[in-house]
């Protein structure tokens, strides 16, 4: 209904995917790539995924924190922290 407040969204998810893969999570630092805005591997935080089909994200430009909406078709996100690897084992056959 117009002037009530939306709902707050849920989290991107609890942290774990099926078959163990880590997630984004709202709140967690993250790279942005975006032709848009010009960001190729900017800083920033998910906030939430909008229904509406963006991005809200917290980005660093010049040492300041701005809120950017950025629209998921054109909009790269890649969690700020490297996967885990580990390590592989060689099997004698």
């Amino acid at each position: 209904m117009p002037g009530e407040a939306a709902a707050p969204e849920a989290p991107l998810s609890r942290g774990w995917a099926a078959g163990g893969v880590r997630m984004i999570e709202r709140s967690m630092s993250i790279k942005i790539y975006n032709d848009l805005l010009g960001a190729k591997g900017a800083k920033g935080r998910m906030v939430r995924v909008g229904p509406e089909g963006f991005y809200e994200v917290t980005l660093e430009s010049g040492g300041r924190t701005y809120s950017a909406l950025l629209p998921v078709q054109a909009t790269v996100i890649l969690s700020g922290e490297p996967e885990f690897e580990t390590p592989t084992m060689e099997v004698e056959r």
